[in-house]
């Protein structure tokens, strides 16, 4: 397209070339040349000769001007005027490259040669190149150009369709044999410039060129003639501005730099506010301002919900925000994306699961702590949890817990509370007392201030005492430790143990009277006060406490003791159908709540407890089934004791002298030695009734003594006791003992329907009729407690009264054969007349009463009851 401007040298002035022999740095000199050239590259020979004349009136002598002139001359056929300007130019610059290449221009004239060459170019500067070339090659024959005309001859061929590489490749070699032939480099340069491939190649050595003081004028000229063909892109903005630097006027030149900036803007794409907010949020978030951050963050979250990077960072937020399932829920994502923000993630699941732990323990607690622990090894708050959460029923593997934490960070508050509190808990009070000398003031006020370290190290010492056999001591620093921490529910279940092994439950009733009263709906509290139940085999009470605590409150320890309390609830009613006999209905009743616990029977202290009732209704082979559960794999101490509960409940005597034996040899805790002594005691009691029902009173005495001599403030041991006098007819000693054995244990129902038969025995219907009356108001709807007043009536003569309580039991008994609705699986039974009914008349007869089914084989007792004595394992001080 740009062809039909292009002109050989000697027609455009191209090689004019700025001799520096005149004043090269006058602007107008500087502006005439360039304007002679333009008109020139226009093929305005015109307008270019106005611009030379303009040169030469200002100076006649200028090479630029008579170059130009003379070549114009030369092209309109004036050669004459053409050889007077060469003589001007010999005569005043005659070693100057434009009189050189005057004289070449005029030598090709004159001869046929001559003629072809002037035809050629007539041809070139009328723009039809492909003529011009083939008159050139006539004119040249064979040889080619003289190197005088090759200059002229290559641009002539450049302009030509298929030339311009020859061009090219013809003045690169002319360049190489001349490198200082500064018209050949300016050649060379505006040839690149004709074909966009070279044409930026062409552009840098024609900026080189017009830093010569020789080439100036026609290398700027080309100069901007390149830059105007230029197929220019945002890149060869700067090709522009080097122009302008030098030709800051040149308004066209101007105007194609101005069309690239606005293309540049145009396609550059516009700022994504995304952006701006992102690096908003992520400042605000290094600086602390949550807030901020937070807003920046769902800012972006809101126009790009799957933005990483804004997951990330507002994760980050609700991380520093303690809201540890957010923050885990929206760097999961995040560091899938991206592993920069797994350490963070990490971090969310690690808080979020301590977090969760201690909201709702479960079963699986411990673990899942565990599992945090293998995210964040080196942060010691999971190690303190662990430790809290191990301490009731791991005590070694809490102590390693809270040590490790201890390692992490030797002044970490909750390890240092942790662990003294466990040492205190364990009687090692002096470890927990220089535990708890390592806790700054202000630790210790937020670990509850002195009170509550002095009632820990107060506990310490009443655990050594009471594993030293000093009650007494024992009680002065219990006492002391609940009056430091009142509100401990913990601390008063143990003073109210102790004041039980001390004869005195009025106290402990009183002491835990005060923690219903303080806090009456606390879940602490209230496991504790079932606990206490428990202990006192009062099931109903427990129940009825664990049923006040939400569900979801409940810990592993209160779901498990729930479950207990509920299985007890459904052996005492087996134990009532036995009663009556109707064994079958209670077998079922037992049979559909093992159903009904499902998994759950798996947990060792409902499989005892669920084999204890199987014992007590004679299904003995049910019974150790489900405690062979107890003993699988290596039993611990509390599975082998709750084995043994289970072989005294079913009568298994040799197994169970076995066991005692093992047991005497293992390493006890103190809860785990009391448990122990009241199976020994169990064990010796039984075999004492055995006696006793035998009629052997004397060797039954006998087996007793030892235990009554260790134990004479425990109510089971008077109760065996009383029955011995009950059993001689000695009615009298046994009353005084049954009001003794209810000093000790006032809510005791047995007790008081024992002590109102031997005050019936006695004729005293006063006495008997007062503990009658406490035992119904204990429990008014109680088969057994009904026929005992019938009983007792009837032996008065009070045939009347006697019929209605006795109907009552009849009653009672069968109302006894369901059971409450609970929340469980229903249990009862729709054979209610598939045994016999409910006999008024039991135990009256003199003998065994015992129905056949509750009766295993007796166990072989030896010769006398001091032989018996003799063989009992030794009991615990």
């Amino acid at each position: 397209m740009f062809r039909k401007n292009l002109k050989p040298l000697y027609l455009l002035g191209l090689c004019v070339l700025t001799a520096p022999a005149w004043s090269q740095n006058a602007a107008s000199t500087r502006q005439l040349v360039n304007q002679g050239n333009y008109w020139l590259d226009q093929g305005r020979e015109d307008l270019a000769a106005d611009a030379w004349r303009k040169l030469l009136a200002a100076d006649p002598a200028q090479p630029d001007a008579l170059l130009g002139l003379g070549l114009i001359d030369l092209n309109q056929g004036r050669r004459a005027e053409a050889q007077r300007r060469l003589q001007q130019l010999q005569s005043r610059h005659p070693s100057a490259a434009q009189t050189a290449r005057l004289r070449a221009a005029l030598a090709g004239g004159g001869s046929a040669a001559g003629g072809s060459l002037q035809a050629a170019r007539s041809a070139a500067a009328a723009g039809r190149y492909a003529e011009a070339v083939k008159a050139y090659d006539e004119a040249f024959g064979a040889g080619g150009p003289p190197d005088t005309l090759a200059l002229e001859y290559y641009q002539v061929l450049a302009g030509t369709q298929d030339g311009w590489t020859r061009a090219r490749d013809g003045l690169r070699r002319r360049v190489a044999a001349e490198p200082d032939n500064a018209a050949a480099a300016l050649a060379l340069a505006q040839v690149l410039t004709y074909r966009e491939p070279g044409r930026r190649e062409g552009i840098a050595q024609l900026r080189t060129l017009s830093q010569r003081p020789d080439t100036a004028g026609p290398a700027r000229g080309a100069w901007r003639q390149a830059l105007l063909w230029l197929n220019a892109t945002r890149a060869d903005a700067p090709l522009f501005q080097a122009f302008l630097e030098l030709q800051p006027d040149d308004r066209e030149i101007a105007a194609r730099q101005a069309q690239l900036r606005d293309q540049a803007v145009r396609a550059e794409p516009a700022p994504d506010p995304n952006q701006r907010l992102l690096g908003e949020g992520f400042r605000a978030l290094q600086g602390g301002t949550l807030d901020v951050a937070e807003a920046r963050f769902a800012q972006v979250l809101r126009a790009q919900p799957k933005n990483t990077e804004a997951m990330g960072g507002l994760g980050s937020v609700r991380l520093r925000q303690e809201r540890f399932g957010e923050a885990a829920e929206l760097l999961r994502p995040a560091a899938a994306a991206n592993g920069k923000w797994r350490g963070a993630a990490n971090a969310a699941r690690y808080w979020q699961t301590l977090q969760e732990v201690r909201r709702q323990p479960g079963t699986d607690a411990a673990a899942k702590v565990r599992e945090a622990i293998a995210l964040q090894p080196s942060e010691p708050t999971g190690y303190v949890l662990l430790g809290d959460l191990l301490g009731a029923g791991d005590a070694a593997a809490a102590e390693t817990s809270y040590r490790k934490a201890l390692e992490l960070d030797a002044g970490n508050a909750g390890a240092l509370q942790g662990l003294g509190t466990l040492l205190g808990r364990l009687g090692r009070a002096d470890e927990a007392a220089a535990v708890f000398e390592r806790l700054t003031p202000e630790q210790q006020e937020r670990a509850g201030g002195a009170a509550v370290l002095r009632a820990t190290l107060a506990r310490a010492r009443a655990q050594q005492a009471i594993a030293s056999g000093s009650l007494e001591m024992a009680q002065i620093e219990l006492e002391d430790a609940v009056l430091q921490q009142p509100r401990d529910p913990w601390l008063r279940l143990e003073l109210a143990r102790l004041y039980q092994r001390l004869g005195r439950p009025d106290q402990a009733d009183g002491i835990m009277a005060g923690l219903r009263a303080q806090d009456a709906d606390a879940p602490q509290s209230l496991f504790a006060q079932a606990l206490f139940a428990r202990e006192r085999n009062d099931w109903n009470g427990a129940w009825a406490l664990l049923e006040r605590i939400p569900a979801a409150a409940r810990d592993a320890e209160m779901r498990a003791l729930h479950d207990t309390a509920w299985v007890q609830l459904q052996a005492a009613q087996a134990r009532t159908l036995v009663q009556g006999n109707r064994v079958g209905e209670a077998q079922l009743l037992l049979a559909r709540a093992e159903s009904a616990l499902g998994e759950r029977i798996d947990q060792p202290g409902i499989a005892a407890a669920l084999a204890g009732a199987y014992a007590d209704i004679g299904s003995q082979q049910r019974a150790l089934a489900l405690a062979q559960r107890l003993m699988q794999g290596n039993p611990d101490v509390d599975n082998r004791l709750q084995y043994g509960e289970v072989l005294l409940r079913a009568r298994q005597d040799a197994e169970l002298a076995a066991l005692l034996r093992q047991l005497g040899d293992a390493s006890l805790d103190p809860a785990q030695r009391r448990r122990l002594q009241a199976l020994r005691s169990g064990y010796v009691l039984r075999q004492v009734d055995a006696l006793r029902e035998l009629g052997n009173l004397e060797g039954a005495y006998d087996v007793l003594a030892p235990v009554l001599a260790q134990q004479p403030q425990d109510p089971q041991t008077i109760a065996a006791l009383a029955r011995l006098y009950a059993t001689a007819d000695d009615h009298g000693q046994a009353l005084v003992l049954y009001q003794q054995l209810l000093q000790l244990a006032p809510g005791d129902v047995d007790a008081m329907l024992a002590a109102a038969g031997s005050a019936a025995a006695m004729r005293d219907l006063g006495t008997a009729e007062h503990y009658l009356e406490q035992a119904l108001a204990r429990a008014p709807q109680s088969p057994e407690v009904l026929a005992a007043a019938g009983r007792v009536y009837r032996a008065a003569g009070k045939n009347r009264r006697a019929e209605s309580y006795f109907k009552a039991a009849i009653a009672a008994a069968a109302r006894g054969a369901g059971q409450p609705d609970n929340g469980y699986p229903h249990a009862s039974t729709a054979l209610a007349g598939a045994g016999r009914a409910f006999n008024p008349f039991a135990g009256i007869t003199r003998g065994n009463t015992r129905p056949a089914a509750l009766r295993a084989d007796p166990a072989p007792l030896p010769a006398s009851g001091a032989a018996l004595a003799a063989t009992l394992p030794a009991t615990a001080t």
